[in-house]
């Protein structure tokens, strides 16, 4: 169940291979691979592993590993093959997929995929395969694979090809390599290899690489995206009781030290920029960090101790802006910029900047803790966090230097007051409900089984519960004003938030939370199945048969329906109860797959037609359970060896229906695999799936 449940997560992303529009299904096959091996020198070879891949459609990194299906070579065991490197890959490009709410690391075509190693005999044959995953827009293709085999015969490599090619035996006298392809109707050319240099790849030694610079085209949506959120916490900061007294001290000091407008306007915008590049200093260490160890921002996401002592931090700050105490950094290097200061000049300006940020920090701290958070959770890397920090110092730096060059706008401003301790407590709240994200992380990469997501939706919502009685003034905090009755403002921020606690309540009995979508733990990782009070299992194709049946797995079925995982297990059970067989090709990391069955499936119609009127196969092409060594063979329509149960369905599908896409949904009888009626798609009109059901009942009756 703990796979099943692993596989399910991986479905929030797998978008599956539907062209709706088409009239008719194909087999695809986007992907072709080649492959050559290079000499080093001293018995030392390199492997080189090229994919052709089609226009719009990518593959994903050897790391990729909440997601998507990574890329992935398996070498078999040799003791005369002594591997001096792990896999490495060409620079992945990373994108934020909003349907996993991650950024992901994929390859277009042109990327090479390499692996060192050291013969230390005579002769040496290494075999295996790569397997990957491709996808476009629209959605993905089965993980594929296809085998490879390279004959190394002392320091002098023979490159082999697939099954299909015949080998070429490399000349010792010539450097060059013949390629392997599994795309046959392409010529095994000779890639030339006289060159002894190397490309350099980037070596992700297992792990992510977080650290990799986004495509300048497909990386800057996420970018933006962090810089604009990272603003707008600079804007934040600025009203809360440590900020917002200093900005027209700040102003009347540019004001009455300068000798003209102008010379005032030119130190403001030096002491604005020199906020910001403080800030940006900040996170140059991180850069270095990722040169030393380019998974670090990887290993900070998925380590269980630093998401631990996050979760702490935060609770630290949360109680400091709740008003039980306060944080503050020791006045002696307040008073050490202070001094540098009053000297005057450009260094006295970015020493006024330095004095702001000390001074400021009891407040922008747990900001800048949030900042600094968010982005070591999730990928990104050292950028990002450079991306996050200059946000933050633009959007704090910004009022004050447009204040210093138009000092009359200062008479628009409210007055500081109570209303700024109202912000900081909010503040407080959103960092002590942010604060369990982290614990949640840490959670589920160790499997402790201490925040289930009921426990963290309750949590929220006792959080956000208290933050509205405080909002409404029902009770009060340390350093609040005494107030009679609270602000038309404060009262609409108030609703909100108890419109949102409203929202999150029906979460705990398996609403799916759409809004917070990726905060709390996943559906699969819960005390009961679905919420606190579970689902109903209800029976398919079961007519008055009553129950479970044999073989069917409503624990793992949309909807509780009592759906199969065998074919022939299903069908067996379609005899007895006289039932039509619907097939559903599916998977697991399957979107598409996902929206069919809570959009169109949901239907009370459909449903009930499914309950009553078929016997629902689900057949898994995704299935990563290995096949028992007897039972793995060879397809006769693909060529490629069927190792796990992911690979058997594939090959069912594309062997019976010429089609290797999901969703897939065909109707057939008991005595063949013939459709009753044109198989469906991905589409989601609810009445044309009706019409589809139906008439597949129909023409089985009548049989």
């Amino acid at each position: 169940m703990k796979k099943l449940s692993k596989l399910a997560l991986t479905g929030l992303f797998f978008l599956v291979a539907t062209l709706s529009g088409l009239a008719q299904f194909g087999v695809q096959n986007p992907v072709t691979w080649e492959w050559e091996v290079k000499e080093l020198g001293g018995g030392k070879y390199e492997l080189v592993f090229t994919p052709t891949i089609e226009d719009h459609y990518h593959i994903y990194s050897l790391t990729t590993d909440n997601g998507p299906l990574p890329t992935e070579f398996i070498f078999e065991s040799n003791s005369a093959i002594e591997w001096l490197t792990p896999m490495q890959e060409d620079e992945p490009i990373v994108e934020y997929d909003s349907g996993f709410d991650a950024d992901l690391a994929y390859h277009d075509d042109g990327v090479r995929f390499t692996r060192r190693l050291k013969v230390n005999a005579a002769t040496a044959t290494l075999e295996g395969y790569v397997t990957w995953m491709a996808c476009n827009d629209e959605g993905c293709l089965p993980p594929d694979d296809v085998e490879f085999s390279f004959d190394l015969k002392g320091q002098v490599p023979q490159a082999a090809t697939n099954t299909d090619a015949p080998e070429e035996v490399v000349d010792g006298t010539d450097d060059s390599a013949d390629e392997g392809t599994v795309d046959e109707s392409q010529d095994t050319d000779a890639v030339d290899s006289d060159s002894t240099e190397v490309e350099e790849a980037v070596v992700v030694s297992g792990e992510e690489d977080n650290n990799s610079m986004p495509a300048e085209k497909d990386g800057m949506k996420s970018l933006w995206t962090i810089f604009f959120l990272a603003m707008g916490g600079g804007l934040v900061a600025l009203v809360t009781p440590c900020v917002f007294p200093m900005i027209p001290m700040t102003v009347s000091f540019f004001t009455k030290q300068s000798k003209t407008p102008r010379e005032g306007i030119g130190k403001a915008l030096i002491y604005g920029f020199s906020i910001v590049g403080i800030y940006v200093l900040i996170s140059l260490p991180f850069h270095i960090f990722s040169q030393l160890s380019p998974d670090v921002f990887n290993q900070f996401s998925t380590n269980a101790t630093l998401n631990v002592i996050l979760f702490v931090v935060f609770i630290i700050f949360a109680l400091s802006f709740l008003g039980a105490f306060e944080i503050t950094l020791p006045s002696s290097w307040i008073n050490s910029a202070d001094r540098r200061a009053d000297k005057g000049g450009l260094v006295g300006i970015f020493f006024m900047a330095i004095v702001l940020i000390l001074v400021s920090f009891t407040c922008t701290g747990p900001a800048l803790a949030g900042v600094l958070g968010g982005v070591l959770s999730q990928d990104g890397g050292a950028t990002a966090l450079t991306v996050a920090f200059l946000g933050f110092g633009l959007g704090l730096a910004f009022p004050f230097t447009l204040f210093a060059i138009f000092p009359g706008w200062m008479n628009s401003l409210p007055k500081s007051g109570g209303w700024m301790n109202v912000v900081k407590v909010s503040l407080g709240y959103l960092e002590l409900a942010f604060a369990f994200k982290f614990l949640s992380q840490a959670d589920l990469v160790q499997q402790w089984g201490i925040l289930h997501r009921e426990l963290f939706i309750a949590i929220w919502i006792a959080v956000f519960a208290a933050w509205t009685m405080y909002m409404f003034n029902l009770y009060r905090l340390p350093h609040d004003s005494d107030v009679n009755r609270i602000s038309v403002g404060r009262s609409v921020v108030g609703t909100m938030i108890f419109a949102f606690t409203l929202y999150l309540i029906p979460g705990l009995f398996g609403a799916p939370l759409k809004l917070i979508a990726g905060m709390p733990p996943p559906s699969f990782y819960s005390e009961v199945q679905d919420g606190l009070y579970g689902r109903n299992v209800v029976v398919s194709g079961g007519g008055d048969h009553a129950g479970i049946p044999d073989g069917a797995h409503p624990e793992t079925c949309p909807h509780g329906l009592n759906c199969f995982h065998d074919y022939e297990v299903g069908l067996a059970y379609a005899k007895e109860v006289n039932k039509p067989i619907l097939l559903d090709f599916t998977g697991w990391a399957c979107v598409n797959c996902r929206r069919m069955e809570e959009n169109v499936w949901s239907d009370p119609a459909i449903l009930e037609s499914l309950r009553n009127d078929f016997v629902l196969i689900s057949l898994y092409v995704d299935e990563r359970t290995e096949l028992p060594e007897d039972e793995q063979y060879v397809s006769e329509i693909t060529g490629k060896k069927i190792r796990n149960v992911g690979n058997y369905w594939t090959d069912f599908e594309i062997k019976h229906y010429e089609y290797n896409g999901q969703p897939f949904y065909v109707i057939v009888g008991h005595d063949d695999l013939e459709p009753l009626v044109p198989p469906r798609a991905y589409d989601t009109d609810i009445q044309a799936y009706k019409d589809w059901m139906e008439a597949g009942i129909n023409k089985f009756n009548a049989q």
